[in-house]
């Protein structure tokens, strides 16, 4: 509860291949009693910009919630706002830039190019890695995540991934 008696909102944050669509289960359940919310990332290249638009989502304090690079991005909102950020939680993240081999796994894929991008999330076994073992037996969820993958494309992986790395 906030000092006026209320709950503090909250807002999910994406990993970079995602849209705000992946929080969907999270933000329903948590707007039964709060403010919440999820931020489409997509149209942003780099984390500064991403932060900009987390910290004009909402006004006063917050709980953020963050995964893969919405957790890069929940780190750069600790730094600039750390007042109004009341709690902090990171999905599937790291406290550590990139390291040297995840960097060139994801520049792989983005030289493969949008037709190799498109293949991989066709095999359910790309999703493995993000899920636990009972949530890849959930084909409903699958489905959901390759339409997201679609959705965003191969485009915004490439910028992002591109802009990001050179930034670093």
């Amino acid at each position: 509860m906030s000092a006026a008696g209320q709950t503090l909102p909250i807002v999910f944050v994406p990993g970079a291949s995602s849209d705000d669509t992946v929080w969907d289960a999270q933000k329903n359940y948590f707007a039964q009693k709060t403010n919440a919310q999820t931020v489409n990332l997509t149209k942003y290249d780099s984390i500064a910009d991403m932060t900009s638009h987390v910290l004009n989502t909402v006004t006063g304090d917050f709980i953020l919630c963050g995964t893969s690079m919405g957790g890069y991005v929940a780190f750069d909102v600790l730094k600039k706002a750390q007042d109004r950020v009341k709690k902090v939680i990171f999905c599937n993240t790291s406290a550590r830039a990139d390291t040297p081999e995840k960097t060139a796994q994801r520049m792989a894929e983005v030289v493969m190019g949008e037709k190799a991008y498109l293949a991989n999330r066709i095999d359910d076994e790309h999703y493995k890695v993000f899920l636990s073992n009972k949530s890849f037996q959930n084909k409903e969820l699958i489905a959901e995540l390759r339409a997201v993958s679609k959705r965003v494309g191969y485009d915004c992986l490439d910028r992002k991934s591109t802009r990001l790395n050179s930034s670093h």
